[in-house]
C-alpha cells in the first residue's frame, strides 16, 4: 500500500499464491491484508 498497490492487486497476488502456500495460509493472509487495508482506510 505504501508503494501504491491497490487492495485488488493485493488480493490478486494472494490468489496467485494459493498453489504455493496452500489454502489455509492464503485465507489467513487475506485476513491480514484486509485488516491492514481497513486500518489504512483504503
Amino acid at each position: 500500500l505504501e508503494k501504491g498497490a491497490t487492495s485488488e492487486e493485493l488480493h490478486h497476488a494472494l490468489l496467485l499464491a494459493l498453489t504455493t502456500v496452500g489454502f489455509p495460509a492464503m485465507i489467513a493472509a487475506i485476513g491480514w491484508v484486509e485488516e491492514v487495508i481497513e486500518a489504512e482506510g483504503k
